[in-house]
């Protein structure tokens, strides 16, 4: 049939329906993936359109549907960024998702306000640094519950050591917050806790001002808070 009828303008597509771009357009993708009117219903390979739109930054899953006879129809699902990652190695920030997938490098204009996660430098394999993602997602999630001790706007970088130990620093308190390795659900609800008692005012101060350090490792079910020198 192919043979017979691929070339007939009967069979041209005259309707490209693109949905699901918030990030990306239905231009920019029909370019990206070589969607053009000019192609024949009886000739295309949806697959193929399909893993050509999967390789786009931004795109998550995709989905091609013929309509006879001159229409078709594409449903893309983007990423959504959770958070940012800076490697040393890479041309500046790019996008993570809350599964943990970097997907995608960040350019001049796109939204920055996210958490950053940084550290991943010191480790060899993407193995590890999966790992290392995993760890950071998960914490993100429990913030992204937004209580108003721990909200995900909050949180300025989570930075991992060179023994793999998370180290929280938050966006209106500079000082670190030791994690440390494990139990990260656990210390995320004590540390809500902690942050709870410290943001209260007495005499119009908050203790959290008064704080250099707070270490949630120190020992089993107990918190450090110390205090600067000034406190």
């Amino acid at each position: 049939m192919q043979s017979l009828y691929g070339n007939l303008q009967y069979f041209r597509i005259h309707e490209i329906e693109v949905s699901g771009c918030v990030m990306t357009t239905p231009a920019a993708l029909r370019k990206f993936a070589d969607i053009s009117y000019e192609l024949n219903m009886l000739s295309i390979d949806p697959d193929a359109m399909q893993n050509r739109l999967l390789k786009h930054p931004w795109v998550a899953g995709a989905a091609i549907r013929r309509i006879w006879p001159d229409r078709l129809n594409v449903v893309i699902r983007e990423y959504r960024p959770h958070a940012l990652v800076v490697q040393e190695d890479k041309d500046g920030f790019e996008y993570l998702d809350r599964k943990g997938t970097v997907f995608a490098t960040v350019i001049p204009g796109q939204d920055i306000d996210f958490p950053v996660i940084s550290g991943l430098d010191a480790f060899d394999t993407e193995a590890e640094k999966k790992e290392l993602l995993n760890v950071a997602t998960s914490f993100l999630s429990l913030a992204a519950r937004n209580n108003p001790n721990l909200p995900t706007q909050n949180i300025s970088e989570i930075h991992f050591s060179s023994d793999g130990e998370l180290i929280l620093y938050l966006v209106d308190h500079p000082f670190p917050i030791y994690f440390g390795k494990g139990e990260i659900k656990r210390k995320y609800y004590q540390l809500r806790d902690v942050l709870g008692v410290l943001y209260r005012k007495k005499r119009g101060v908050s203790m959290i001002d008064k704080v250099a350090y707070i270490r949630m490792d120190y020992q089993k079910n107990k918190v450090l808070v110390a205090k600067n020198q000034a406190g």
